[in-house]
């Protein structure tokens, strides 16, 4: 059975035959793939189906009418970003849950190797915009309470540092091993999912010219 699959069970779901193996990573080459991560809806809808979910699961967690959603995950599918992995039969309808296709989703090195300036500078951007509107929109709605509760349950800096080809080359390795290690443990499938709670981190260094 396909390790993103869904066994049959109690409430009629049954895996459906051409749902493939979660991904441990899968990387896109396109702007296409940007838009769609960093749009309100469909963005959300991607951090939420690490676990499989049916529209109406997902319109219950989002607090929207489950029509609104279905344009977006058929835009999603389209694009191999999340696929079907389970379905049953509800009345004359067939119900579908969807999961995304791999537990990390990024840019591929071939888009940088490929692309122009003027496209990897926007494909950048977007992702500096999605993560400062996102951060806004958390302080907006108080997520927030003074410098005290940033220092315990978030962290905001801002360095400009001066380093060794050896304490670069340093750095970026422990960081891409840290976010690593808790992206690994973070895994939806774990069993204590219940507990845990969603945390957007947003990382990034690069050399001043």
């Amino acid at each position: 059975m396909p390790a993103s699959a869904i066994p049959e069970d109690g409430d009629g779901w049954v895996a459906h035959p051409n749902a493939t193996p979660l991904a441990d990573r899968l990387e896109f080459d396109d702007l296409e793939f940007l838009g769609h991560f960093t749009h309100p809806l469909r963005g959300a809808l991607l951090r939420r189906l690490k676990a499989p979910a049916s529209a109406a699961e997902l319109a219950d967690q989002l607090a929207m009418p489950v029509t609104r959603l279905y344009h977006h995950l058929n835009q999603l599918d389209a694009a191999g970003m999340i696929q079907v992995v389970a379905t049953r039969q509800v009345g004359a309808r067939i119900q579908r849950r969807y999961q995304v296709t791999g537990r990390s989703l990024a840019i591929a090195p071939s888009f940088f190797d490929a692309a122009q300036s003027d496209d990897i500078a926007l494909a950048l951007g977007s992702l500096f915009d999605f993560a400062k509107h996102g951060f806004q929109a958390e302080i907006e709605a108080g997520a927030f309470d003074g410098v005290g509760d940033l220092d315990e349950h978030s962290v905001l800096s801002l360095n400009e540092l001066a380093l060794t080809p050896v304490e670069h080359a340093e750095l970026v390795t422990e960081l891409v091993n840290l976010i690593e290690r808790f992206a690994t443990t973070s895994d939806a499938g774990t069993s204590d999912a219940a507990e845990r709670h969603r945390f957007t981190l947003f990382v990034a260094g690069y050399p001043l010219s």
